[in-house]
């Protein structure tokens, strides 16, 4: 059985679940899924509770963010901005400095847009990685019949 959801229906209701359908996507591997969406279950409900929104669980889960852009050489947030700007290019004038200004960035967009951000994650790991779960199994695709008349025939 294949579930089809909305993305953004599931990054707003189910943060967790989503997040810990990216990271098993991103280790290929079964079972990694537990492995981060209960802990990031209980950094959210820490954060909701203790201070009314979702303010912890984003400083754990922008590491993934920051492996994706790094695995599929996408480009980052500081280096998309200094392109349209063309303002901040000296602040990043080698290479370990422009990847810890990326990782800020990939803090910052979970920290403020954070169901976005396990959105657009997850749109790209799925456009990429086939889920880890449904490797070795056989597809069964079902054909149609050929077409077929009701009357007898003798």
């Amino acid at each position: 059985m294949v579930f089809v959801y909305h993305l953004g229906l599931l990054g707003s209701v189910a943060p967790c679940v989503l997040y810990g359908s990216n990271v098993e996507r991103l280790a290929a591997a079964p079972g990694t899924f537990a492995n981060s969406c209960l802990p990031y279950t209980g950094l959210y409900m820490l954060g909701n509770s203790l201070f009314g929104w979702n303010c912890l669980a984003p400083w754990f889960s922008h590491p993934t963010r920051t492996a994706i852009r790094r695995r599929y050489n996408l480009e980052g947030s500081f280096e998309a901005f200094t392109r349209q700007c063309g303002c901040c290019g000296g602040l990043a004038e080698d290479e370990e400095r422009r990847e810890h200004l990326e990782v800020a960035c990939d803090l910052a967009t979970h920290y403020f847009c954070h169901p976005c951000a396990l959105c657009q994650e997850g749109r790209e790991l799925r456009r990429r990685v086939p889920h880890p779960g449904f490797y070795g199994r056989s597809v069964v695709v079902m054909m149609p019949p050929t077409e077929q008349t009701m009357g007898r025939t003798m």
